[in-house]
């Protein structure tokens, strides 16, 4: 039928998209893991027994690799492993015998090569060698301090080293070579070193530079080769002004400056705010979401809400933008730091509920001054009573109780009943009495 070929052929596209559908989501939460590069430093020496191979594994910063296996391959012999110390050391002896025997003698030569497959953190590399039989083995070794460096700051020192065994090579002609640039050409002092100053300015190169240190040997030693890393970064600055809109309470900071080097603006930097309160003393804290690009000319401008900025607790917060370099040719730099004040939680302050509760009792101060008439003790005339007689004040005594007069007498008439028979007693006394001020007066 028709509708069913339609349907077999179409299969294979609803498949694939069915699984870019589904699969979208789960290749968007796979993290990126970026690994370190890494560089092994080694040389070989003849031993009694025969040949031991003594080398270091470090990052790119130096920083030693440990508890990690380096295998060593020597032409006529199986590979060897060995696991590298805290301090990224390994050493690997191989014994004459062990060797093929076209090679016993090391004549004409024996190749040696250091390997690290990379793990989790750290990539892989390798190094190689020669090792001859008519010439003894030598070392060299290379030290750049510092070895990262700006177009406007000091020149760079590179140190070369040449060692054979636990001896010095005195007195033989070291080249060093930065990047593509042209090769120096020095020789050892009795110690075996040699030093070399390299001016960022008179490179004319940027970037990560592989500086590489040699020397050819001669009818005693054979020749060997050391290789560092050394950065040279344009240096940069970093503007900041800082303003406020709103309230401090429900307000937020506008923050705006410029990132620039020596020829100008930099585009496409990526620019951070940090801060850290004062009657604290904890690390610099990355406020969430306060990160800018710079334009074309390098400016930048963000906002931060004062309620964020101060974490929801009042006080003063130093604040700073620091420039986060991911293009390898400039180098980090840091604002100027401004004292910034910030608002506690939102909300009534505590401060307004003492005021309100210091108003009411000052009102019920009041009214009890009212109804008990002290409050007359402060009047004007009260005072002038006080200071012009010397009389002290009592408060405002009540007026007097004004009596109306008399029109007419007021007329009394009494009645004696008797109370078991109820009827009048004819010839009774009756008795008036008149009650004033608490005393019992006679009619």
């Amino acid at each position: 039928m028709p509708y069913d070929g339609v349907v077999f052929k179409s299969a294979p596209v609803l498949f694939c998209v069915a699984l870019v559908v589904l699969t979208a989501p789960l290749a968007s939460a796979i993290p990126l893991q970026v690994r370190a590069r890494t560089q092994i430093v080694a040389h070989v020496d003849e031993t009694p027994d025969g040949v031991a191979l003594t080398g270091r594994l470090l990052r790119d910063d130096e920083e030693p690799v440990g508890d990690v296996v380096v295998r060593v391959r020597l032409e006529g012999a199986p590979a060897r492993e060995a696991k590298t110390g805290a301090d990224g050391e390994f050493s690997i002896a191989i014994a004459t015998a062990a060797l093929a025997p076209r090679s016993k003698d090391l004549d004409p030569s024996l190749v040696w090569r250091a390997e690290f497959d990379g793990d989790a953190n750290c990539g892989p590399v390798s190094i190689s060698g020669v090792l001859e039989g008519a010439r003894s083995p030598s070392s060299i070794r290379l030290e750049l301090t510092p070895r990262t460096v700006t177009l406007d700051s000091d020149p760079a020192k590179a140190v070369v080293s040449v060692r054979a065994g636990k001896g010095t090579v005195g007195s033989v002609p070291v080249f060093l070579r930065v990047g593509d640039g042209a090769e120096l050409v020095g020789a050892t002092d009795a110690d075996g070193d040699v030093a070399f100053l390299l001016h960022p300015g008179a490179l004319n190169q940027q970037g990560r530079l592989e500086v590489s240190a040699r020397w050819p040997g001669d009818h005693r030693f054979s020749p060997a080769q050391a290789t560092r890393d050394l950065r040279v970064l344009q240096s940069t600055r970093l503007t900041l002004r800082v303003a406020r809109e709103g309230s401090l309470e429900s307000g937020r900071y506008r923050f705006s400056g410029r990132l620039g080097d020596h020829r100008g603006g930099v585009p496409g930097g990526t620019v951070a705010l940090r801060h850290e309160r004062e009657d604290q003393a904890p690390p610099r804290v990355d406020v969430p979401g306060a990160v800018a690009l710079t334009d074309a000319r390098g400016h930048f401008v963000f906002a931060v809400p004062t309620q964020e900025l101060g974490q929801r607790e009042p006080g003063v917060v130093e604040a700073t933008v620091v420039y986060l370099p991911g293009d390898g040719l400039h180098a980090p730099t840091t604002s100027a730091s401004t004292r910034l004040p910030v608002p506690g939680p939102p909300g009534v302050p505590a401060r307004l509920y003492v005021a309100v509760a210091m108003l009411a009792m000052a009102i019920l101060v009041l009214l009890e001054l009212l109804r008990s008439g002290a409050i007359w003790r402060w009047s004007p005339r009260a005072l002038w009573r006080r200071f012009s007689t010397g009389q002290p004040v009592r408060g405002r005594s009540p007026a007097p109780e004004k009596r109306r007069p008399l029109r007419r007498p007021d007329w009394i008439s009494a009645r004696v009943i008797d109370a078991r028979t109820g009827l009048d007693v004819p010839g009774a006394v009756a008795t008036l009495t008149r009650l004033s001020d608490g005393h019992e007066e006679p009619a």
